[in-house]
């Protein structure tokens, strides 16, 4: 596992908060893969939308998490782009 930057002293509280939620927010950022991945093979339709979303949701949170913007930005707009779909679908 790679060290992380920023984290001078080991004995700091916040180093050991990042090591121990570390394998908790990979795990977040591999289950919205997954949901991703398992999305964009339906085609279309209501449970496309629903697992997309779901896996935005999960990769802003992990994007949040991280620290990266860009990652938590572009799922902030998939998120949204999926919550019209659905809205317009029920129309």
């Amino acid at each position: 596992m790679r060290e992380p930057t920023g984290f001078p002293n080991k004995s700091n509280v916040y180093y050991a908060i990042y090591k121990k939620e570390l394998n908790m927010v990979e795990y977040l950022g591999y289950l919205a893969s997954i949901l991703i991945a398992i999305s964009i093979t339906i085609s279309g339709g209501f449970y496309f939308r629903l697992l997309n979303m779901t896996g935005s949701i999960f990769f802003l949170i992990y994007g949040l998490f991280i620290g990266s913007w860009p990652v938590a930005i572009i799922n902030i707009y998939g998120v949204g782009i999926n919550i019209y779909h659905l809205i317009k679908r029920k129309k």
